[in-house]
């Protein structure tokens, strides 16, 4: 009886020492479970951290790294506004991380998988199946290689939010594909002489033409007059300069037309006043009493004065013609006084031109 007893009073303690150890664990699993429906100091400090560090990751240009910090900002734990701001710029990068398609042709066009790409030295993919790599934009280096042999390379900008660029080379190199200059053919000895002698040989028909034109020099000789030509014809340019220089209307007679005009026109000016100050004296003039000497001599001059002017008028035109006319009749003696001959020769022809001066 005391033994039963002393096993039921034993079963009694272990459960409530089973009980009193679940209590705390129980406690911690909801608090663990509150922390992370609700957000703990701890989590969202480095939530924090990761938006920053994202943010700076994306000015440097590393959007892929900028892209894996966001989505660890973006769970339910870090809180509600940083959630929505990391999970925008989760879904920007997402669209912006540009991205290639490399393929690789033989020189029949047929596509290659057995290529190595090697991006900026490290290795982007060992073969290629025609799906498209992620890259971070900027200036990029490709190297193509096959069995350790790098058959081409590019380099190429890459532009961010560009999508599936297709990155395409063959397998010929590019040193290959270039046009090669045609090797120089050493020319033996002899044949180099012969060409000498063949570029040279024109040279000698040139050579000996020329005596062939010595027999028609004789003929060349001018004529007597042809040589007087030649000593006069410095003369005859001076003399036919002068003759268009002096071939127009002079001087004299543009002075003698102008002033013979302006004074004709001073005469007629004159004569209207005289006539207008003279109708002027049939209201002073009666049979009683006459108009005032002075009156009647300013009349009689103005009338003096236009005849004065009409009589220098006429003579200014009367000497602008004549020098006209004299000057026309200088330059007719003058064309006159040349003589233009042509006398045959054996050779062709000899113009000369003669005259007195």
């Amino acid at each position: 009886m005391n033994v039963a007893g002393s096993k039921q009073s034993l079963f009694r303690c272990v459960a409530v020492a089973a009980v009193l150890l679940s209590l705390p664990q129980a406690a911690f699993a909801k608090k663990e479970k509150r922390d992370k429906k609700s957000g703990s100091p701890e989590s969202a400090s480095a939530c924090v951290d990761k938006y920053k560090t994202g943010l700076d990751n994306e000015q440097a240009g590393h959007l892929k790294q900028a892209r894996e910090l966001f989505i660890g900002c973006a769970k339910a734990s870090c809180g509600s506004p940083l959630r929505d701001e990391c999970t925008t710029r989760f879904t920007q990068l997402s669209t912006d991380i540009p991205s290639i398609v490399p393929v690789v042709t033989d020189d029949a066009g047929n596509p290659q998988t057995d290529v190595e790409v090697r991006v900026d030295g490290e290795r982007l993919t060992s073969s290629l199946d025609g799906h498209s790599f992620l890259l971070d934009p900027g200036v990029r280096e490709f190297s193509f290689s096959r069995e350790g042999r790098v058959f081409a390379t590019q380099r190429l900008m890459i532009v961010q939010g560009q999508r599936n660029r297709l990155v395409s080379v063959s397998t010929q190199p590019a040193v290959e594909t270039t046009t090669r200059r045609p090797a120089k053919v050493k020319k033996p000895a002899a044949s180099v002489a012969v060409a000498a002698a063949t570029e040279a040989a024109p040279a000698a028909p040139a050579e000996a033409a020329e005596p062939k034109v010595a027999p028609h020099e004789p003929d060349l000789t001018p004529h007597p007059r042809a040589a007087e030509q030649k000593s006069d014809e410095p003369q005859l340019n001076l003399a036919s300069e002068e003759t268009e220089s002096s071939s127009g209307v002079p001087k004299l007679t543009y002075a003698l037309s102008a002033t013979g005009v302006a004074a004709l026109g001073a005469g007629a000016l004159l004569i209207y006043w005289g006539r207008k100050d003279n109708d002027k004296l049939a209201g002073c003039s009666s049979d009683a009493t006459n108009c005032p000497h002075s009156t009647v001599d300013h009349i009689h001059n103005l009338y003096l004065g236009a005849n004065i002017a009409i009589g220098v008028g006429l003579a200014s035109l009367a000497g602008a013609y004549w020098a006209y006319a004299h000057h026309n009749a200088k330059d007719s003696e003058s064309h006159e006084a040349y003589r233009f001959d042509v006398q045959p020769t054996k050779s062709g022809a000899v113009a000369s031109i003669g005259g007195s001066f």
